[in-house]
């Protein structure tokens, strides 16, 4: 629409750290959270770095007695991390 600008705001989004990026089955995203105003002008609420990656996870069968050996049973657990990403205007 003639009049308008093309650009309201500019932001800078910092560069998050991954924290788990050498575990098998590595993802990552980044997610952006944008909120309008109450006269429809859109602005940055918040910013997260979101990590998941699968571990195998070791969980006793049942109680053992004294002198016998713990049995296991392994499992592929998928866990998730996120951290805020700072940004500003």
């Amino acid at each position: 629409m003639p009049g308008l600008p093309m650009e309201i705001a500019k932001y800078t989004i910092n560069q998050g750290q991954l924290q788990h990026s050498g575990k098998p089955d590595h993802q990552y995203k980044l997610q952006i959270n944008v909120i309008n105003s109450i006269h429809q002008i859109p602005r940055l609420d918040s910013c997260q770095l979101i990590e998941s990656w699968s571990e195998q996870v070791q969980i006793p069968l049942r109680k053992a007695k004294p002198d016998d050996e713990q049995q296991h049973e392994t499992k592929l657990v998928t866990k998730t991390n996120s951290q805020v990403v700072m940004f500003s205007a």
